[in-house]
């Protein structure tokens, strides 16, 4: 009872601390929207790729189906289910970013929730342990990486709840269909689903016996295939009717990102994610964390955790990193909580060892545990949050230029842009995304060089997009005198400039403006506007 109310008591401070750390955020970010530097929340903190998911939603409940841009079946999203969730409460009359931030937040203090379920099995075996039960909750909640995904609008936090979810009802239930239907709403979530149920289903078949100290077993086969079964009873479907529906058997996103295998592509992944380890704080509780493979002997769960921590990582790797400025560990946050169950269990073999004495290991794994949440409260990405005020001014400039695009352009214009959540979102533009995530041209490029340029930014034709003529082209990055600067426009300089003119800046560098013009109507660009921090542009043919 006393082990209980400890998890309780500490899951309440775990929420609490969560929701300093998002209001500090909140104050960080300056909230540059309201013009004031406190508010209950901030959509310009939203990234720019969740705007992607935002429009297919929006089509979605305006009856205009999963598309991007009406009339074409194109898969530009990576998160099924948090588009349809996204589009039912638009069509319910709720603003999609605000609603992105209520489920994200909610996610995050479901995943707590989970964690104070393992928690309490975890101090069955070891029930003079309860703060060190608690800290993996107390981590979570402090690591800043968890609190600015609150406010991304990305599926991140969401996808973990449903991940961390899965492995529970896995490891500590019996109902075989059940468990199997709960992987198989994650994998609707993101396909990295799909990897968590197929290690868990191949453990179970290597550990028929008991796992997690006697609550799943596997004592027959046909326990697995009725594992099997729930999941393809859900998942099937939606799969064939996907590729029924988008044409191909993977989302478009997949091929605009990943280009088959290559050294430098590996080599760029495990150096951002050597990078992502840093700068998220996880190195001491890396080194703690492996002190739980003397665990896997005596419950072979913990194996389990390794495997999903290990293929999550290397999936990373695999695939080149992540655009780590905007979306810091993103990939990594659904094994998160896993790694910090390790890091627990490392910190109590650690407290174990045969020359501590017993009456000082409480007071040993105490603090250990208080100096590892007081790192990962100051060191943590994104470490006092200095990056996050310039970028919510830069999310906020986008965001008028779409309005003042709208405002200013026809209706039946249509434009190619280098960023295409924002700015096609509050347009309502017809628009190609000139990285290919929502354009099966580009997606389907081959990369001259894998992993030599920025993560999930290697694809784009500049060619094909001149050639197809757009009303207007927007480059969110300009150099001083106003020619684009990204998704190969230089290569095409010459013929842009000879076709296209500047008709608009956007402030997306700096502070806010004083005089509150985010956006200038212009004729071509002034040295002072760009150091200014005018530096995104408009052009329209001339």
């Amino acid at each position: 009872m006393k082990a209980a109310r400890g998890i309780t008591i500490i899951f309440i401070l775990s929420v609490l601390l969560l929701t300093g750390r998002v209001a500090y955020l909140v104050e960080a970010s300056r909230c540059v929207r309201a013009g004031t530097h406190i508010c209950s929340y901030n959509t310009d903190l939203v990234l720019d790729d969740a705007y992607i998911s935002f429009r297919y939603a929006a089509n979605f409940a305006n009856g205009q189906g999963l598309v991007y841009n009406l009339g074409e079946r194109v898969e530009g999203y990576t998160n099924f289910l948090w588009t349809l969730l996204l589009g039912v409460g638009r069509w319910s009359g709720m603003e999609i970013p605000i609603l992105a931030q209520v489920l994200t937040g909610a996610a995050g203090i479901g995943v707590l929730l989970v964690m104070a379920a393992f928690a309490r099995r975890w101090l069955k075996d070891r029930p003079d342990s309860v703060l060190l039960a608690g800290l993996p909750m107390l981590l979570f909640a402090g690591l800043g990486g968890t609190a600015r995904f609150v406010f991304s609008g990305m599926e991140t936090l969401f996808f973990t709840f449903l991940a961390v979810l899965s492995v529970y009802f896995f490891l500590y239930n019996n109902r075989a269909w059940l468990i199997g239907g709960i992987f198989a709403v994650c994998a609707l979530t993101r396909p990295e689903g799909i990897l968590l149920f197929l290690i868990c289903l191949g453990f179970g078949l290597i550990y028929q016996g008991c796992v997690a100290g006697g609550a799943y077993r596997f004592h027959h086969k046909r326990l697995a295939l009725e594992l099997l079964a729930g999941f393809c009873l859900l998942y099937l479907p939606y799969f064939i009717a996907r590729w029924v529906y988008f044409g191909y058997p993977l989302p478009n996103t997949y091929y605009a990102k990943v280009d088959g295998l290559s050294w430098q592509r590996l080599e760029r992944g495990w150096m951002i994610l050597s990078g992502q380890i840093g700068a998220w704080g996880l190195i001491p509780l890396l080194m703690l964390a492996m002190g739980s493979l003397f665990s896997v002997k005596r419950e072979p769960y913990w194996l389990l955790l390794v495997v999903l921590v290990a293929a999550f990582f290397g999936l990373f790797v695999m695939i080149g990193g992540d655009f780590y400025t905007w979306f810091g560990p993103r990939l990594l946050m659904p094994v998160l909580p896993f790694f910090l169950w390790m890091t627990a269990e490392g910190i109590y073999n650690l407290t174990r060892l045969p020359f501590i004495p017993s009456m000082t290991r409480a007071p040993l794994q105490a603090a250990l545990g208080a100096l590892l949440l007081g790192y990962v409260i100051w060191f943590s990405w994104p470490a006092h949050a200095s990056d996050l005020e310039p970028l919510a001014n830069q999310m906020h400039a986008w965001k008028e230029l779409g309005i003042w695009m709208k405002a200013n352009l026809p209706a039946n214009a249509w434009i190619a842009t280098d960023a295409a959540g924002l700015i096609p979102y509050y347009s309502r533009l017809r628009s190609i995304d000139m990285f290919g995530l929502t354009d099966v041209h580009i997606a389907h490029l081959q990369i001259h060089q894998p992993g030599a340029g920025i993560a999930a930014h290697e694809k784009y034709d500049p060619t094909y997009i001149l050639a197809r003529k757009p009303d207007c082209i927007v480059a969110t990055f300009i150099d001083s005198t106003g020619q684009p600067l990204s998704a190969g426009l230089p290569m095409v300089a010459g013929q842009f400039m000879q076709n296209y003119h500047l008709v608009a800046v956007a402030k997306s560098r700096g502070d806010p403006p004083l005089d509150g013009h985010w956006v200038l109507g212009v004729k071509s660009l002034q040295a002072e506007q760009f150091h200014q921090g005018y530096q995104s542009g408009l052009f329209c043919l001339k």
